[in-house]
């Protein structure tokens, strides 16, 4: 035979467990002289590699899902620009507006999940005056909606129009007067809810 390569097929081996260690071979010939055997791939090998893939496929779908769920989560945490601005409009208009009896506020209202009157009882007790009741149901519909518990902002809101039914005129008072109220009494709280309340009576009396 000449140094070029000849090659031929030859049967694979049928013995099950020595095809689990060894090359199949699949192609013979010569070399310079020399028998030259090309091996294809183990069935170990090809199980191997085929494991690998699967392996790169499962890792590469996690991070994709992660990386949307990562995304949803940003988003819902993350207020809109405008809310922003309509919450720090809040805090504007209600100088006196105490905002740290927010979280125990939400924390009323998630507890025993409260039906709609059970809400409005519970911003009552935190918040007597009319405008800030309001207020705070407002903020606290936009983070219990944040949160994801559609049921409880959604009965929040609603507790929210049956205060302004019930007393909007005070409420809508209240929001358009608690600035000026604020700067008379020149940081006097007692003067300038005295000032809200006045002007509330004074709206509530004008016949038109």
């Amino acid at each position: 035979m000449s140094d070029g390569t000849v090659f031929e097929t030859t049967p694979s081996r049928l013995c099950s467990d020595r095809m689990a260690i060894e090359p199949v071979p699949v192609q013979v010939g010569s070399w310079r002289g020399e028998a030259v055997r090309l091996a294809g791939p183990t069935h170990a090998t090809l199980l191997e590699q085929a494991r690998e893939e699967r392996t790169f496929g499962f890792s590469e779908a996690i991070e994709s899902r992660a990386l949307v769920e990562r995304k949803i989560s940003e988003e819902r945490l993350a207020p809109s620009l405008s809310a922003v601005h309509e919450i720090d409009a809040y805090f504007e208009r209600l100088p006196y507006f105490d905002r740290t009896e927010l979280p125990g506020l939400l924390r009323d209202i998630r507890r025993d999940d409260s039906a709609l009157q059970d809400i409005l009882r519970k911003v009552r007790r935190r918040f007597a005056d009319p405008s800030y009741a309001y207020a705070a149901l407002d903020l606290a519909a936009r983070e219990l909606r944040r949160e994801g518990l559609d049921q409880l902002a959604i009965r929040t809101n609603g507790a929210k129009a049956q205060l302004m039914a019930k007393q909007g005129v005070a409420v809508r008072a209240g929001l358009n007067i608690s600035v000026v109220a604020t700067e008379v009494a020149a940081g006097d709280q007692r003067l300038a809810a005295e000032l809200r309340d006045f002007y509330r009576a004074t709206v509530s009396s004008d016949p038109g």
